[in-house]
């Protein structure tokens, strides 16, 4: 059941025939959609398949331990839990379980679980069986730091779970660009022991410059899917630039449009971005 206060603006409503009973449709103007909402006959609420694991790469060998325990029903209880291990053995059932691969390699395991009534629910993971790579960022590192529009190149390493060094496609790098703590952009994504990064990114807003950074994240994949991914943060090269108006007081509008206003204008900047200072040419002075 929602309420209506959480829908996008309802604008109009009424009860119509639908099936053999009535439904109420509603029309919701920011959402520009025409939606019914009708009971069905069954009252019987689906279960809530949940999956855990526990495996130890460096003790457990290939045996996995499973439970479902964190599985729910919300108005009856649960009769059965069912378990696709993903290499293709039987189907094994109970709450908690063990299994045991034949080797390493990624498996797509399923938990389904019935409730008394007969409704069913799935929940799927991921599970990485065997020794995982290693992987390393060795530039950059801690401490360094880039201006924009730098050409720097990324260089990592990585050895399989037998001490083979892995190389070209089975290292991936990507680079996101934090703004703040509130989201990220996409700069790169490229292959390879060492990748070459051109035309660094300038701050994405004034305000956010002293908290905005890349992040270097590498992935190393070996030959059976296991998979380890490192991240390094690297910051910019911040400078300092101040401004000031005759008369003092006035307002300057920075890039993009943001307006700062003081006797003294004082930012915090990335080192080598290019930054629009402009003035109204009129405007008031208190």
């Amino acid at each position: 059941v929602e309420v209506f206060s959480e829908f996008s603006s309802v604008v109009a409503m009424k009860f119509l025939p639908y099936r053999e009973a009535e439904a109420l449709y509603y029309i919701s103007f920011h959402a520009g959609q025409f939606r019914r909402i009708w009971k069905t006959d069954d009252d019987n609420e689906k279960p809530d398949a949940q999956i855990s694991y526990d495996y130890d790469s460096a003790n457990s060998g290939f045996t996995v331990s499973f439970d479902g325990g964190e599985s729910s029903d919300p108005d009856g209880h649960i009769i059965l839990h069912s378990w696709d291990f993903g290499d293709e053995t039987s189907i094994g059932s109970g709450r908690e379980i063990s299994h045991v691969y034949s080797k390493s390699g990624v498996y797509k395991v399923i938990l389904t679980v019935r409730d008394d009534k007969g409704k069913e629910d799935s929940d799927t993971v991921n599970v990485q069986v065997g020794k995982p790579p290693e992987a390393k960022i060795n530039f950059p590192g801690n401490g360094d730091k880039f201006a924009v529009g730098d050409t720097f190149t990324l260089k990592g390493s990585a050895t399989d779970g037998n001490g083979k060094t892995l190389t070209g496609a089975s290292l991936k790098w990507k680079v996101l660009q934090w703004h703040g703590n509130l989201h990220t952009h996409e700069y790169i994504t490229a292959y390879g022991e060492e990748v070459t990064a051109q035309d660094a990114p300038g701050p994405e807003d004034p305000y956010s410059t002293e908290t905005s950074y890349l992040e270097v994240q590498l992935t190393a994949t070996d030959g059976n899917g296991l998979s380890t991914s490192v991240s390094q943060d690297y910051w910019p090269k911040l400078a300092e630039i101040s401004f000031t108006t005759d008369p003092p007081g006035l307002t300057v509008i920075l890039h993009n449009g943001f307006p700062f206003s003081s006797p003294v204008i004082t930012l915090t900047t990335w080192l080598g971005y290019r930054l629009s200072v402009e003035a109204p040419a009129i405007q008031s002075l208190n």
